[in-house]
């Protein structure tokens, strides 16, 4: 694997989430949809143990559907952006508009490729 100035580590990390989901949200979405409580399957993403699925993947569309759903993200990259003309580079790169972003502020975005297709979020 290639890294970009930076080491990957060798041993699988535990998100800041992955006590709380294992200790609350599990025997709490168990008891909330009456089945029985069974491990969380996981897998490892980018060098942390994440949850792919707790009880069942089709009832927890369904909520996220219907209802609401929760989505840890402590296991993705944050960039830091700098320079004269940073704005300028985001503004074209990604989708949105980041001229009246203030320092220390994100932005949920899409990284399109050459045609305008989504690459990434």
């Amino acid at each position: 694997m290639n890294s970009l100035g930076f080491k990957f580590p060798v041993q699988e990390r535990k998100t800041a989430l992955y006590n709380l989901e294992e200790e609350w949200y599990l025997p709490l979405l168990s008891k909330h949809l009456g089945i029985p409580m069974q491990s969380i399957k996981r897998s490892n993403f980018g060098q942390y143990s994440m949850a792919v699925n707790y009880l069942t993947s089709v009832l927890e569309e369904a909520a996220a559907i219907n209802k609401v759903a929760v989505y840890n993200i402590d296991h993705m990259t944050q960039l830091l952006f700098y320079g004269p003309d940073v704005v300028a580079l985001l503004n074209r790169a990604l989708t949105g508009n980041f001229t009246e972003m203030k320092v220390g502020q994100c932005k949920y975005t899409l990284l399109l490729n050459e045609q305008g297709g989504m690459q990434d979020d």
